[in-house]
């Protein structure tokens, strides 16, 4: 009976939880636009290893901003492909890349060697495969000239096929941009996401004893919670203009391999917010997939099971409805059913992969 009581505090947990994410999500008014000139001089950092294919999609998309004061340092990672002859046919942004030969390896240790060459009052991260809108680094000036904040949470929309993967992919995703935004908004941020960050170089030197150079990934969480630690300001860039676009994976090697590099860095985690929410989704998730084996045995747990599942669906719709219109997935919310059903075994496989297994990115395992 203990699992059974055990599952009730953790759901209901769960729903307050995310309810007050919800909260935080709806309270953060959409900021719009203006027509006026803006001159904050904006670094834009970009790692890339071996992106042939999609740096000319990217490098067009940044040419035409149309918030011109800026730079473009681009690092190169150790790539293996033509990404380097793809950056030196494209003259549009000559006089504006300052292109950077990684020393170290590793994306973590990429970006570091890029921003310590920023000249910018206001450093802005994305992705190599990441797509911006063409008023990206115009609606981020704006709002830093506005709000002056120490770091900037931007939105990340996740494109999608046709494919069931790639929908499930989508919804997943959006729910953790959604969470970190709604958190955000409630003045406790608890997630970031790397493709889309901003932050001014005073943050970035102050935070670097917190950033655990020894971890592969988590660049971007470690700095947010070294900046909350210090009481820094944290907002979340609620604006369709600031979106950044990026492409599911393609595989389900690809995928798993993603996500435990994301998990694998949670060992590390100190921000006590951060952690809670972690344990809360896996122990959610955990108590789902053991009440449904142990349901096997003894079929009271079947109704644990049943109870879980409409309690945590329905907290997960209600999350996922609020941004909807925002990232543009309102027909995805017909598949919510079967992302729950694949959830707590995705979440718990994952996890413990990440933390205890090894994976491998770009051609590299750790």
């Amino acid at each position: 009976m203990f699992l059974i009581f055990l599952s009730i505090f953790l759901a209901f947990a769960y729903f307050f939880l995310v309810s007050h994410f919800v909260s935080g999500w709806k309270h953060l008014p959409e900021e719009l636009l203006l027509d006026k000139s803006c001159e904050l001089f904006i670094s834009v950092v970009i790692a890339f290893r071996d992106e042939e294919k999609v740096l000319p999609q990217l490098l067009e998309r940044i040419a035409t901003q149309t918030h011109q004061a800026f730079e473009l340092i681009l690092v190169n990672d150790h790539s293996t492909d033509n990404s380097l002859q793809t950056i030196a046919a494209f003259s549009d942004l000559e006089e504006k890349v300052h292109l950077v030969e990684a020393i170290g390896t590793g994306k973590k240790n990429a970006l570091k060697e890029g921003i310590v060459k920023a000249k910018g009052k206001l450093i802005v991260c994305t992705d190599a495969d990441c797509l911006p809108t063409e008023n990206w680094i115009k609606s981020i000036a704006q709002f830093q000239e506005r709000e002056n904040c120490d770091l900037i949470i931007c939105p990340v929309r996740m494109s999608f096929g046709d494919s069931f993967f790639s929908k499930m992919q989508t919804l997943e995703f959006t729910s953790l941009i959604t969470t970190g935004a709604g958190a955000a908004a409630s003045k406790t941020p608890v997630l970031c996401n790397g493709a889309n960050l901003a932050f001014t170089p005073k943050v970035w030197q102050e935070s670097l004893g917190d950033l655990k150079e020894k971890e592969t990934s988590g660049d971007d969480m470690f700095l947010m919670m070294s900046v909350k630690k210090r009481g820094g300001k944290i907002r979340f860039l609620k604006s369709t203009a600031a979106i950044v676009e990026t492409a599911s994976c393609e595989t389900l090697s690809d995928f798993f391999n993603q996500r435990k590099r994301w998990a694998s860095k949670s060992k590390s985690y100190r921000d006590f917010q951060v952690i809670v929410l972690a344990l809360l989704v896996f122990g959610i998730c955990s108590a789902m997939v053991a009440s449904l084996v142990v349901g096997f045995f003894n079929p009271i747990f079947w109704k644990a099971v049943v109870f879980l599942f409409l309690l945590k669906i329905l907290t997960d719709i209600s999350l996922l409805m609020a941004s909807a219109k925002f990232f543009s997935t309102e027909k995805l919310l017909i598949y919510i059913p079967f992302l729950e059903i694949i959830y707590p075994f995705y979440v718990v496989g994952t996890a413990l992969s990440g933390l205890f297994g090894k994976f491998s990115w770009k051609g590299r395992t750790n």
